[in-house]
């Protein structure tokens, strides 16, 4: 009998020690655990890594990682992430073995992330200020928010290599300006950089997806579905009236040298992607300014799409399924039927 009672003692302590030692082990799991992670889809942006690291690397936030995810880069990229993780190791190199697009890159750095909250920042790019990150996780925090949006500062190309450290300076510059409305004055959020994003959404987005991430390359408009994928999952969002993000216009990025085929491919599988993810009745909207969005880049391309055959039967049939599918504006039916009439001329 005393025998059994031992065994039942020692079992009983047993337990109790494992479990201590299972809390030990998740509050040091989670004191390790980044606050926020960054991640950056990088491919030949060697003259701009350090000013971008570098803006993460000086934020007061410390507790953070950095994810450089280098696309197949043939410049001199990898070589200086390399040096710059050698000395920071919040550095998290991913490196791609060939060039896989931006919508690749950052479900890569969704997938590879640890943090609490995630951001996306452009390899051209940078943070505002030092205390940036600081201030967003804290306000994240305070809210029990999901995603937190910010303002954008733009800077024309001709002001790209100026790096300035005083925002006071920055403000007062003529030709910078603030875009975060549209031209009817309604609220323009479909970045993905403009936003501080709870990872678990962001995952939720990323599994949803990965379908379409692996199914072919995509070179534009990447980041607009990855915002409107964080709001289908989140619950809690909220818009700051403050600038965190820096953005540099430069003559060298994807959409300003990108091919006219590629982005009408890519149009159309967005569409269809659309489709597919939000059918449900309340996320029409995205659908409809989806497909507007389509049909006014389609309108002036219409010289391309009338001597592209498969592109211009592809968009004949994808646009008469849609509107026999969907309750759509008469407006928009008819800018579609004036459209379909125009390139089968």
């Amino acid at each position: 009998m005393l025998l059994i009672v031992n065994k039942i003692l020692i079992t009983f302590f047993l337990i109790i020690y494992f479990y201590i030692e299972k809390i030990k082990n998740l509050r040091e799991l989670e004191k390790d655990k980044p606050k926020i992670s960054i991640f950056l889809p990088i491919y030949n942006k060697e003259k701009y890594l350090k000013r971008s690291i570098g803006s993460i690397q000086k934020q007061t936030l410390r507790e953070i990682e950095i994810i450089p995810v280098n696309d197949g880069s043939t410049d001199n990229s990898l070589n200086i992430l390399e040096r710059l993780a050698e000395k920071d190791p919040r550095i998290l190199i991913i490196n791609n073995e060939k060039n896989s697009g931006s919508l690749y890159s950052r479900g890569m750095g969704i997938l590879k992330s640890k943090g609490e909250y995630l951001m996306c920042l452009d390899p051209d790019d940078q943070i505002r200020g030092s205390n940036s990150l600081k201030y967003l996780y804290n306000k994240a925090k305070e809210l029990n928010i999901d995603i937190i949006s910010f303002f954008i500062l733009y800077f024309p190309g001709k002001a790209k290599s100026r790096n300035y450290s005083n925002f006071n300076e920055i403000i007062k510059q003529p030709e910078l300006y603030k875009n975060a409305f549209d031209k009817d004055g309604q609220l323009s959020d479909f970045y993905i950089t403009n936003k501080l994003i709870k990872r678990e959404v962001l995952k939720s987005a990323f599994e949803a997806f990965k379908k379409y991430i692996f199914l072919k390359k995509w070179n534009y408009y990447e980041d607009n579905i990855w915002s409107i994928l964080a709001y289908k999952f989140a619950n809690t969002s909220v818009f700051l009236n403050k600038v965190i993000y820096i953005y540099y216009q430069n003559n060298d990025s994807a959409m300003r040298n990108r091919n006219n085929i590629l982005e009408l491919e890519n149009l159309l599988f967005r569409h269809e992607m659309y489709k597919n993810i939000f059918k449900e009745k309340f996320e029409r909207k995205y659908l409809i300014a989806g497909c507007s969005q389509l049909i006014d880049i389609f309108a002036n391309n219409t010289d391309i799409i009338s001597y592209n055959k498969e592109i211009k039967n592809l968009f004949i049939i994808k646009m008469n399924e849609f509107i026999k599918e969907y309750t759509i504006p008469k407006e928009l039916i008819n800018k579609i039927k004036l459209l379909i009439f125009k390139i089968k001329a």
